[in-house]
């Protein structure tokens, strides 16, 4: 008897190493070459928003609009809610803004419920990161000519996470399918990227460099020392919950009581004129931040 054995070669699937920044406007995700991955519009970055309207959810850039129209049953920044105490949470200054119904979960964290035809449905902080994270995944796939690959996730890490924060990242992350997630800090991070793009050469002396960063929602200060011959030093590295957003609350209550004293009209935050005044205020800022005097209008707040 003769024994015949046929094999089959398979070829390993690829593994796609990309990065991602969970910001409170914009969730910043990189390809390990430094292309950046764009949403479903072209363009840079992906909301971290969900929003259901009827019996239709939308994820991404299709709930940026639902947060204005219908903030109620719309969240952004889903990220901020994932394993974060929820006793801790509704004491936070942007607490009175939020327009949804959101109560304690039975893990401590917040809970959040959307209306979606006659029914309520409630979902945790991982359940919708993982509905983000998976638009994500999808646009990145979309984008490449080959949909056949292991897709790692490694996300920016800030200080003033909990270890449950970081759990639930990583959950969120393997619900939404990546491979291997990790959690890198902000200046090792910084580290890794400046060293590929500007390597240091023999005849180079050590470098200094400063590097400022300040978010919707937290701003980092970090001075790494760069050498030739051996791994960078982080000589400072400080973060701070304090953004760019707290300008926007201190506008927001600047032109709430100005309103109040002159026309006897209370704008509450997180109401249909809240919002409006708050993406007032937003815009006024940004503007504010390249020139000294600048204006907006806002319509139907009398």
């Amino acid at each position: 008897k003769i024994l015949l054995k046929f094999g089959m070669s398979m070829q390993e699937p690829l593994k796609y190493v990309i990065g991602l920044d969970l910001g409170t406007e914009k969730i910043m995700t990189v390809m390990s070459d430094g292309e950046v991955i764009r949403n479903e519009l072209g363009s840079v970055g992906n909301a971290p928003a969900v929003a259901f309207s009827n019996n239709c959810r939308q994820i991404g850039e299709s709930a940026v609009q639902s947060l204005s129209s219908n903030p109620s049953n719309s969240i952004p920044a889903v990220h901020t809610i994932a394993g974060v105490d929820y006793e801790k949470w509704v004491e936070e200054r942007d607490a009175a803004h939020r327009s949804y119904d959101h109560s304690k979960s039975s893990k401590g964290c917040p809970l959040i419920s959307f209306k979606k035809g006659d029914d309520r449905i409630c979902y945790d902080g991982i359940e919708l990161l993982s509905m983000v994270l998976s638009k994500v995944k999808s646009n990145f796939i979309s984008a490449r000519s080959d949909n056949d690959g292991i897709i790692s996730a490694n996300f920016v890490c800030y200080k003033h996470y909990s270890e449950n924060q970081k759990r639930a990242i990583l959950d969120a992350a393997n619900i939404a399918g990546y491979s291997d997630s990790k959690l890198h800090s902000v200046e090792n991070c910084i580290r890794a990227i400046f060293s590929r793009k500007q390597p240091m050469t023999i005849n180079d002396e050590a470098k200094t460099i400063l590097f400022y960063d300040i978010g919707s929602s937290q701003t980092g200060v970090y001075i790494i020392k760069f050498f030739f011959d051996k791994s960078p030093e982080t000589v400072v590295s400080i973060e701070s919950k304090m953004g760019a957003s707290e300008f926007d609350y201190d506008i927001f209550d600047h032109f709430r009581d100005f309103i109040n004293s002159k026309y006897k009209v209370d704008i509450k935050p997180g109401t249909k004129k809240g919002n409006r005044l708050m993406r007032a205020c937003r815009k006024l800022r940004e503007i504010l931040s390249t020139i000294p005097e600048a204006s907006t209008t806002v319509e139907n707040l009398c």
